[in-house]
């Protein structure tokens, strides 16, 4: 087992935060299912890690973060329409 290193960088994202598991075996490129963080976890090594979960999976799965992406919910979201966001255009 690798040693737990506490002068990592700190976690991208927070317990509660929406986001999407990329690059999933399971799933077809694209899957619109969203996540939640459920716990951050201490880093192994390099990989910083989190437990998500899916309202739909009786489960919850541990991942590291160069799987994830942060998802825009609501409550974040900038002003402006989604192809302003996503193409800079307006």
């Amino acid at each position: 087992m690798r040693p737990i290193r506490h002068d990592t960088e700190p976690h991208l994202f927070e317990v509660g935060q929406t986001v999407r598991f990329r690059n999933r075996l399971d799933r077809p490129p694209g899957s619109a299912e969203l996540f939640r963080v459920t716990r951050v976890l201490p880093p192994v090594g390099e990989a910083l890690q989190y437990r998500i979960r899916n309202e739909a999976e009786p489960y919850e799965r541990v991942v590291t973060e160069d799987r994830l992406d942060r998802v825009d919910t609501a409550n974040d979201r900038k002003s402006g329409s989604l192809a302003e966001r996503v193409f800079g255009l307006g």
